[in-house]
């Protein structure tokens, strides 16, 4: 059956299983293959459904309205991986926190929320907002943003690379307020 899996001719299968004992005639074996595929065509062959990690995770942060389809996928994973329903619990609660609640209290508890769900991603996750856990507290207590400097710093070291081994100081000091202005 293997050989029948990997699209052998019938000739190869008949020479494979003539030594392991095959006492029949290609003729025979012939007419049985043949068979097995008008069986195989007669039935209705169901695909399954692939969904990709990026719909996965548009899904999970609830930015897709899967098609019928992908939420009977989505269904089965969740029905059998628990996993995935605090995962989903724990990203909606963070967003709540970002765009809604925004102080201390709220960021706590989400903290003890997400450490519940033993989810190895989210517990690193919590580590890294306990590293700096004060700049957290002030980007949610906070509506300022530090976004647009970064945006230049960035800007500077994309045209940085781009000069490297071009040009000296004043070419870049050039290019840079050229774009500038």
């Amino acid at each position: 059956m293997k050989l029948l899996q990997t699209r052998a001719t019938v000739s190869h299968i008949f020479s494979v299983i003539r030594e392991q004992g095959y006492d029949k005639s290609l003729s025979t074996l012939r007419d049985y293959v043949a068979k097995l595929r008008k069986n195989k065509a007669n039935k209705k062959e169901t695909r399954p459904i692939r969904v990709s990690r990026y719909k996965l995770q548009a899904y999970l942060w609830s930015q897709l309205t899967p098609t019928q389809e992908e939420q009977l996928v989505f269904d089965q994973l969740f029905k059998h991986y628990q996993a995935f329903h605090s995962l989903k619990s724990v990203i909606q609660a963070f967003q709540k926190l970002m765009n809604e609640q925004k102080n201390e209290h709220a960021l706590r508890e989400w903290i003890i929320q997400a450490e519940a769900t033993k989810i190895y991603e989210v517990q690193q996750f919590i580590k890294y907002i306990r590293t700096d856990i004060d700049a957290v507290k002030h980007a949610l207590s906070h509506s300022w943003s530090n976004g647009v400097v970064e945006g230049q710093v960035n800007r500077l070291k994309v045209l940085k690379r781009q000069m490297y081994g071009r040009a000296n100081l004043d070419l870049l000091s050039k290019k840079v307020l050229y774009q500038l202005g």
